[in-house]
């Protein structure tokens, strides 16, 4: 809640198995082709990653990036 108040918004949480992820990463990522399989993976799912990877892909675009780097530091200072 106070990084909220703070900042302005309220922020994104998504759960998530950083090793389950990780795990599938290093046992699918050898070859191109094993793409489907990793996302078919029930280790894959578990581990919620698919979720992140496409919450920062859909909300970090180049724009809000540099929007982002530039507006933080003035809207922590106005919070202080």
């Amino acid at each position: 809640e106070h990084a909220g108040d703070l900042l302005g918004a309220r922020p994104v949480v998504i759960p998530l198995s950083a090793r389950d992820a990780l795990s599938v990463k290093l046992l699918y990522n050898k070859d191109a082709k094993n793409d489907s399989q990793q996302q078919s993976s029930s280790l894959w799912k578990r581990s919620n990653f698919a979720t992140l990877e496409d919450y920062l892909s859909s909300t970090l675009t180049a724009t809000t990036k540099i929007k982002t780097k530039l507006l933080n530091p003035l809207g922590v200072a106005e919070g202080i």
